[in-house]
């Protein structure tokens, strides 16, 4: 059975510090607005970001050349479908 999540309706979502990089969010762990979040700079996919308690991360998230921690810009507000 599929996992189903909330779409999000309006404008996109903004993260502070990475302006004009290209983002994707993790498929493994779904970060949200509210959510702690770090990103991981990964080859051929630019800045992928995951959940600060994503198991996928292990001990990446100590590896500062790789890991950098985010956070949402303003309030962000979504509207779900």
């Amino acid at each position: 059975m599929s996992q189903r999540f909330p779409k999000v309706k309006g404008k996109p979502i903004a993260i502070k510090g990475v302006e004009g990089v290209v983002l994707q969010y993790a498929r493994c762990c779904h970060p949200i607005p509210g959510d702690a979040i770090l990103g991981y700079i990964s080859a051929g996919k630019g800045m992928v970001v995951h959940r600060t308690d994503c198991g996928n991360l292990g001990n990446s998230k100590d590896d500062p050349e790789r890991c950098i921690y985010l956070e949402w810009s303003g309030s962000e507000r979504m509207s779900i479908l």
